[in-house]
């Protein structure tokens, strides 16, 4: 009977240690991603806002329709 609680408390404790493990992993998981999306949206805003404002498509002048159009 002794036996079975030693593995019982043996189980309990590597199953803790994994778990934390895990949850470890995840939190620097998540910590890596917030880091990217601060650096993406704060940092370096103004050179994707440059690259948007120039990525726009230019206006076409009114008038004549373009061709194949009509």
């Amino acid at each position: 009977m002794r036996a079975d609680t030693v593995t019982h408390d043996g189980d309990a404790r590597r199953f803790r240690r994994r778990l934390k493990g895990l949850a470890l992993v995840a939190f620097i998981g998540l910590g890596l991603l917030m880091a990217r999306i601060v650096w993406l949206q704060v940092v370096r805003h103004d050179d994707y806002a440059v690259m948007a404002e120039q990525n726009r498509a230019a206006a076409q002048p009114s008038g004549q329709p373009p061709a194949g159009a009509r």
